[in-house]
């Protein structure tokens, strides 16, 4: 894993482990495992059973410290099978100017994929397989941020477009062999603290309180709306800090322990709508505990 990102560890089908194979030495969970640091949720999209060419997701990120700890991920595979991406952010240290900043990651985990954009470079996750593409862009804390992914033939762009401002930015492009075919439409999305030590103790300093609302994803240019699950893996890192707040426009994950400046009240939580998108069978491939020591 890298030092200042986790930018993906597999997400792969629980019962018949494949689904989105590479990554960090191709090391899968498997059942047993499904207990790990690792909260996630699943989304879909409807309308749209031979995948798409569009793919949206929105976050909202209303508290989280300026610092590298914690990934805001979102996965998507393709129709053709084999592995996939993610898109995701990742709050950073503030700039030399005292503003915030946020890490923006768009990876893909296959073996036929290239790259020759500026802010990209082969292999991802410390496998030799995959590209890895990252931008740090300035934003704000309560913006909402659009995760685009476009298909064009087999080369797939990453955007981050901030929806309150409308500065949009490239975070990166990499191709696909044609057998991926098109963007699939259900996957799920997580939050993993990154940076080690491996399993710290659960206090204020080790599990700084973070907020981010997981908005429902679109698909076509919105053509095709989305729901995002609840959150249904449960986790092992600090779960008594961990709770989330489900209804029909997204999920609001909130963990970690409160500061001083982390006084605003949270959500109350609603009761779940009575048709929630299915738990998903998907969970994170690798043991995403962090890890102690992490390279690029």
């Amino acid at each position: 894993m890298g030092k200042h990102t986790r930018r993906g560890r597999k997400i792969v089908g629980i019962l018949g482990m494949v689904g989105l194979a590479g990554g960090s030495a191709m090391m899968f969970w498997g059942p047993s495992a499904a207990l790990a640091s690792t909260p996630a949720m699943s989304w879909s999209v409807q309308g749209a059973k031979d995948g798409v060419s569009e793919l949206s997701f929105y976050q909202r990120i209303d508290a989280a410290k300026s610092q590298n700890m914690f990934y805001f991920g979102n996965q998507f595979g393709f129709t053709g099978g084999g592995a996939g991406g993610y898109i995701g952010m990742q709050p950073q240290p503030e700039d030399s100017q005292g503003a915030r900043q946020f890490r923006v990651i768009f990876s893909s985990f296959r073996g036929d994929s290239a790259t020759g954009h500026a802010n990209c470079h082969g292999g991802a996750d410390g496998s030799s397989n995959g590209v890895s593409c990252k931008t740090t862009i300035k934003g704000a804390l309560g913006h909402t941020y659009r995760l685009q992914v476009v298909e064009s033939g087999t080369q797939l762009t990453g955007k981050v477009i901030d929806t309150d401002t409308g500065a949009s930015t490239v975070v990166g492009q990499w191709s696909v062999g044609a057998a991926a075919r098109k963007i699939s439409t259900s996957d799920v999305s997580w939050v993993e603290r990154y940076t080690g030590p491996k399993m710290p103790p659960c206090n204020a300093t080790t599990w700084p309180y973070y907020k981010v609302k997981f908005g429902n994803p679109t698909a076509e240019n919105g053509a095709l709306t989305g729901s995002m699950g609840d959150y249904a893996q449960k986790s092992s890192a600090c779960p008594g800090a961990l709770r989330s707040v489900h209804d029909s426009t997204g999920t609001v994950m909130m963990g970690g322990f409160k500061g001083p400046e982390d006084e605003t009240p949270d959500p109350t939580p609603t009761s779940t709508p009575s048709n929630p998108t299915p738990t998903p069978t998907t969970k994170p491939t690798a043991p995403c505990e962090p890890a102690a020591a992490t390279t690029e």
